[in-house]
C-alpha cells in the first residue's frame, strides 16, 4: 500500500448534535494551511438521539457507527451501511471500510449477553451485536493490516500494565465503576484479532489516550483513544495524524494489556522491617543452638569436617586404584615374557631336528 501521512478527525459521543460537529469541522479546516487540512472524520459512541433526522451537510467525508437510540433503526434500514445525508455515511453493523486511504474495521452497537449468545440469524437486536456478527468480522481481518478500529465500547483490561501515575490518570478520566459498565470482553478479543495501529472508542464521558502498547505478535503497536462526550467538559473531537510509512516505536510501548504473563506477574519484593529482622535473628539463633546440641559443632564446622573426610576417602580410593593398575600391568608383562620364551624354545628345537635329518640323508 501507499504510505502517506493521513490527517483525520476522531469524534466521541454526539448525542444527536451533528450540526455542532459540522460547524467545528468547517472552522478547523478554515484555519489549517494547505496540505494540513483534515481529509475525513470518524465518529464512535452515542451519535444519534431519539427521533434524530439526518439532514446535516458535512464539508468532508464523515463516517460513523452508533449505539444511540436510533442505532437499531440504522442497522435495520442499512445493515451494510449507507449515506444518510450529504458527506455523512453510516458504516453499517460491522465490517471493513476505506477512509481517506486507511483500512478501517468497525463494530457497531454494544454487548448484551442474551443477544450475543442467541442463535438468531440477524446481526443485531435492540442495538446489540450478535456473536456470529463479531466472528465474521474476525475472519475478514485475518491476514490484513488494519490501520484503525472503531468500536463504541472500551476493551476490557485496557488499563492493565500501566505505571502508577498512568493508572491515576485513568481513574480521573473514567472511574472504575464507569469502566465496568462500558468495557467489553468481546471488544478485547476483536482488538487482539485486528491488531490495529489505532483504536477509537467512547462512552466513558471523558477523554483518555492510553500509551501505545505492543500488539499480540509484538511487531507493532496500538494507541487507544477513548473519546469524551460533547458538552461534557472533556475532549470529544481530536485530530489524528496517521503516518503509514513510519515504523512503530516498540521500545517505548508498554506490554500488551490483554495478554497474561506466562508465569503471572512477579510479586513485588518488599524490604524487611526492623521487627521482621529481629524475629529472623532469634529464629536463626535458636536453630543454631539446636544444631550445636545435636552435632556438637556449628553447621560450617560440620560441613568442613565432612568435606575433609570425603577428600581423604577419595584419595585412598585413588591410591588403591593405582595399585590395582600396577598389579594388572605386571601380570600382563609376565604373561607376554613367558610366551616369548616358549616360542623361542620351539623354534630352536625345530632347527636342530632339521640339521640331524639333513646329516642322515647325506650319509
Amino acid at each position: 500500500r501507499v504510505a502517506p501521512m493521513v490527517r483525520i478527525l476522531i469524534c466521541g459521543d454526539l448525542n444527536g448534535q451533528l450540526p455542532v460537529l459540522a460547524k467545528h469541522i468547517r472552522a478547523l479546516n478554515a484555519k489549517a494551511a494547505e496540505g494540513q487540512k483534515f481529509e475525513a472524520c470518524v465518529c464512535v459512541g452515542k451519535i444519534s438521539s431519539e427521533g434524530l433526522e439526518f439532514s446535516t451537510e458535512f464539508e468532508i467525508p464523515t463516517y460513523f457507527i452508533d449505539c444511540g437510540p436510533e442505532c437499531q433503526r440504522l442497522v435495520s434500514e442499512a445493515p451494510q451501511g449507507d449515506t444518510v445525508s450529504p458527506n455523512l455515511k453510516f458504516l453499517g453493523h460491522s465490517g471493513l471500510a476505506t477512509v481517506a486511504g486507511l483500512r478501517v474495521a468497525f463494530l457497531c452497537g454494544t454487548y448484551d449477553k442474551e443477544v450475543y449468545e442467541s442463535s438468531d440469524s440477524t446481526p443485531f437486536e435492540g442495538g446489540h451485536y450478535r456473536k456470529h456478527c463479531v466472528e465474521q468480522l474476525k475472519e475478514e481481518v485475518e491476514c490484513l493490516d488494519v490501520d484503525v478500529l472503531l468500536t463504541c465500547e472500551w476493551p476490557q483490561r485496557l488499563v492493565r500494565k500501566l505505571p502508577p501515575e498512568e493508572q491515576k490518570a485513568v481513574g480521573e478520566a473514567s472511574p472504575k465503576e464507569v469502566r465496568q459498565r462500558i468495557c467489553s470482553e468481546v471488544v478485547t478479543e476483536l482488538v487482539q484479532a485486528c491488531e490495529p495501529k489505532f483504536h477509537i472508542c467512547a462512552l466513558g464521558g471523558k477523554f483518555y489516550r492510553r500509551p501505545a502498547y505492543l500488539t499480540k505478535e509484538g511487531k507493532s503497536t496500538c494507541r487507544t483513544y477513548c473519546m469524551g462526550t460533547i458538552g461534557g467538559g472533556s475532549k470529544w473531537l481530536s485530530g489524528l495524524d496517521v503516518d503509514l510509512g513510519r515504523a512503530p516505536n516498540i521500545d517505548e510501548a508498554t506490554a500488551n494489556p490483554f495478554v497474561d504473563d506466562p508465569e503471572g506477574p512477579a510479586a513485588p519484593v518488599q524490604p524487611a522491617t526492623v521487627d521482621e529482622l529481629k524475629v529472623a535473628v532469634q529464629v536463626e539463633d535458636e536453630e543454631m543452638r539446636r544444631f550445636r546440641k545435636r552435632f556438637g559443632a556449628a553447621p560450617l564446622d560440620v560441613l568442613q569436617c565432612h568435606t575433609h573426610e570425603a577428600e581423604k576417602e577419595q584419595a585412598a580410593l585413588d591410591r588403591a586404584a593405582l595399585r590395582d593398575e600396577k598389579r594388572e600391568a605386571k601380570k600382563l608383562y609376565e604373561n607376554q615374557k613367558g610366551n616369548k620364551r616358549f616360542k623361542a624354545g620351539n623354534q630352536a628345537s625345530s632347527f636342530r631336528e632339521s640339521e640331524r635329518r639333513a646329516a642322515r640323508n647325506a650319509g
